[in-house]
């Protein structure tokens, strides 16, 4: 069986409550990894992009608890260090991202906004220039985070991939356009027994 979880917001519809998506959300990967385990004996987690930060932060913050079904783990394109990425999207030639990223979010902003007219004001959206903006303006107070930056490092996977236990495989492309040098954690993984890399020249 394949199960595919959508990110709140992310299924074609938006969701009711007041929150989104972001790359910290493991506590809704754990959801649904325990609606299912009851059903399965082995469970190998797969993961692109957001993904499967999210679930290397997810299987480090459970740690030696990871259930027992949970035999592996596989993120591709992963942006394991998250500020690093964030970084990587002002490089030269990324402005192409940068807008399609503001363009979507800005989307969910305005939906949320007409939900929660309270809580959300979508006419912040014509100063945002960048991500830094955007979490500065949106994702910061939305969850209880002081600044943009405070946001980026508390949703951050990599401080959470040296409590991994089981077989985990991060395949970052060494001309990914989103990544950066921390998302290539190439001594960490030579020295964890389960964590493994694999950077592939093309494919990013």
């Amino acid at each position: 069986d394949v199960l595919a979880w959508n990110c709140r917001s992310c299924s074609g519809e938006i969701n009711r409550n007041f929150c989104l998506y972001h790359h910290g959300v493991s506590h809704d990967l754990k959801e649904v990894v325990e609606a299912v385990r009851g059903d399965y004996d082995e469970i190998v987690l797969v993961g692109f992009s957001m993904g499967g930060a999210i679930i290397l932060k997810y299987l480090g913050e459970e740690g030696q608890n990871t259930p027992s079904e949970i035999r592996s783990a596989v993120a591709i394109s992963a942006p394991c260090h998250l500020p690093d990425s964030v970084r990587a999207t002002q490089r030269k030639g990324n402005g192409i991202y940068v807008h399609y990223f503001l363009k979507q979010l800005g989307e969910k902003v305005r939906a949320k906004a007409l939900q929660f007219p309270d809580k959300i004001d979508a006419r912040h959206l014509r100063s945002i220039k960048n991500l830094w903006d955007f979490a500065d303006t949106y994702s910061a107070p939305m969850y209880g985070f002081e600044s943009g930056e405070a946001f980026f490092e508390g949703v951050n996977a990599f401080p959470h991939l040296p409590k991994i236990t089981i077989p985990t495989l991060l395949l970052n492309a060494n001309n990914d356009p989103m990544l950066e040098e921390n998302c290539y954690p190439t001594a960490f993984a030579d020295q964890h027994e389960y964590f493994h890399l694999e950077t592939p020249d093309t494919g990013g």
